[in-house]
């Protein structure tokens, strides 16, 4: 597998009035416009839902997709569970297994897929509310146990200290469960997200993408643009930092990249050789 690998950041477009789906196509870059899966360049409906920032899900669903084919991941094998956003782009773009279930168990449904099919690949592909929120002690146990899952989230910021409580410094979290990959970028860096996704793909144990959003408490178009302006400008590009000291979300600068990547033995790795030198 190789893939060109970029650093620069997507422009993104807002629009006051919901535009057309042909003028957003019209207006999107050739090189995007290349990375786009087929079947969402047909259908243009799609279009708006993917290019605006108040749908993150749909960025990520669209790194995703072409993240899955660029790799040429078995799609017959990809399983890929949610309690928010909707799936339909996904399973009408790669035909893999897609479940919706109950907000806070994205995490254990994703696990007894596993446990239960050794041969699939798992995929959860959710937001805070449903990981950090209701979900949480799911996602520190998936963790601690190396579990042989991805778990992409979708997490949302304030950028002007509206927060009603510090957002969780998950890459130091995370890291300190064990998890064996984790990594850090934001809705708006699609192509870095769309290469971690294929890297993390190949990957055992539990691994973990946090993508960053900023909460938009105003709907003026200019705030708006502010907002996502400061949120790009305060990203700086770090591999392998400290995720306890530079993994937190409060200062004035947000490390994204590449936090851990190590291997370990997994779950049903270390499950199989303590049944093996128990009973031969």
């Amino acid at each position: 597998m190789r893939m060109e690998r970029r650093e620069e950041l997507l422009e993104i477009t807002i629009w006051q009035e919901p535009p057309e789906p042909e003028q957003i196509w019209q207006n999107l870059p050739d090189d995007v416009k290349a990375l786009l899966p087929e079947e969402w360049q047909a259908r243009k409906d799609w279009l708006f839902n993917l290019w605006t920032l108040q749908n993150g899900m749909s960025v990520v669903a669209s790194a995703f997709v072409q993240a899955v084919r660029q790799a040429e991941i078995e799609t017959n094998r990809l399983c890929v569970v949610s309690s928010v956003g909707d799936l339909r782009p996904i399973y009408e773009a790669l035909k893999c297994d897609c479940f919706r279930t109950l907000q806070g168990r994205s995490i254990p449904f994703g696990i007894g897929l596993h446990l239960g099919n050794l041969s699939a690949k798992v995929v959860v592909l959710s937001d805070d509310s449903d990981i950090l929120a209701l979900g949480g002690n799911h996602v520190i146990h998936a963790a601690r146990r190396n579990l042989d899952m991805l778990v992409i989230c979708l997490h949302e910021i304030s950028l002007d200290g509206r927060d009603e409580q510090p957002p969780f410094n998950l890459p130091y979290l995370l890291s300190v469960c064990g998890a064996p990959y984790i990594a850090r970028w934001t809705v708006s860096h699609w192509d870095n997200l769309r290469y971690t996704i294929a890297e993390a793909l190949y990957k055992r144990g539990f691994r973990f993408i946090e993508v960053l959003m900023p909460t938009l408490f105003s709907e003026d178009v200019s705030e708006i643009v502010e907002a996502m302006n400061s949120f790009v400008g305060r990203t700086v590009l770090k591999h392998f930092a400290s995720p306890e000291n530079e993994g937190d979300l409060t200062g004035e600068q947000i490390v994204v990249g590449k936090f851990v990547d190590i291997e370990k033995p997994t779950f049903i790795e270390l499950m199989e050789q303590e049944v093996f030198s128990q009973f031969g």
